[in-house]
């Protein structure tokens, strides 16, 4: 359940389960595909993320 009721995407950290709130702003999509007989309506992204392990 997500109580930011604005629109936002979300980094999520796949070891803790942590969901981190992020503006549209903030992320570089800048444009979507065209679909010939559609409209775009929204996009939702969820970026997954883990820490890296040094050698």
């Amino acid at each position: 359940y997500d109580t930011n009721t604005s629109i936002h995407h979300h980094i999520y950290n796949v070891e803790t389960g942590e969901l981190i709130d992020v503006s549209p702003e903030d992320l570089g999509l800048s444009e979507l595909p065209h679909l010939s007989g559609f409209e775009v309506e929204g996009a939702d992204v969820v970026i997954r993320v883990r820490r890296t392990h040094s050698a």
